[in-house]
């Protein structure tokens, strides 16, 4: 379930030391953390020196207050003032002011940087050109190059073919049972009734749809590259 708020991580072999921090959608920011700490990238370098030496199973986390997104960072702010987390390297919520980097710091992140192709480079496509490139659809050529490819494929053989078999053999059928709930006629009448769609539903998808499926895409591509952005800001 997306919640918003704000959240705590706490050390259980020392509950004095723990990080706040907030989200509007608190469940993946904790897996962001999760993921960061064990990649060894964790913003907060006590939090990851913590992690390094205790492990994930030293971490709790839970959910301190739930609020709207437009009073995250002012709640975040009394948390942090009142209760002065040991993890949080930066004192003020919602930027990266407090972080004091060595010399030598700044000079293996200079070093590990180098030569790297950034992760953004050529995504800040305009909502235009990415409503280009969804209505774009295969060539012919392409698709006789693609049709080609699938030849080649190697035939299973007779050795894996038996193998499936065994693999599958006990396991109850997924339409183990149908006959006795429906009867045949209505059987065959939805089975004739899904003969030659293409989509989910039965009816077609108008354009008007499509244009809002369209409007949609985009709106998540956009928050999203707002929030690798922020993300990438943090970092820095």
């Amino acid at each position: 379930m997306k919640i918003s708020g704000i959240y705590k991580i706490q050390s259980k072999t020392n509950p004095l030391r723990f990080y706040i921090g907030s989200s509007i959608n608190i469940s993946n920011r904790w897996v962001r953390h999760l993921w960061d700490l064990k990649k060894n990238i964790h913003s907060s370098s006590k939090l990851q020196r913590h992690f390094n030496k205790y492990g994930e199973a030293d971490l709790q986390f839970s959910v301190l207050i739930e609020c709207d997104k437009e009073d995250l960072i002012r709640h975040e702010q009394y948390f942090i003032d009142e209760h002065k987390p040991f993890f949080n390297t930066c004192k003020t919520a919602g930027n990266v002011l407090g972080i004091k980097r060595s010399e030598e710091t700044k000079k293996k992140l200079s070093m590990a940087n180098k030569g790297q192709i950034p992760y953004i480079k050529g995504k800040h496509r305009t909502p235009e050109e990415v409503a280009r490139m969804r209505e774009r659809r295969h060539t012919e050529e392409s698709k006789a190059k693609m049709r080609e490819r699938c030849k080649c494929r190697k035939p299973i053989s007779e050795e894996t073919r038996q193998r499936l078999r065994d693999s599958h053999k006990g396991q109850k059928p997924w339409n183990k049972g149908f006959s006795d709930v429906y009867s045949i006629e209505a059987l065959n009448k939805m089975s004739a009734s899904h003969l030659g769609m293409r989509y989910k539903n039965k009816l077609p998808v108008t354009k008007e749809t499509r244009q809002k499926m369209r409007e949609s895409g985009l709106k998540v591509w956009e928050r999203k590259r707002k929030e690798n952005q922020a993300i990438a800001l943090c970092r820095r």
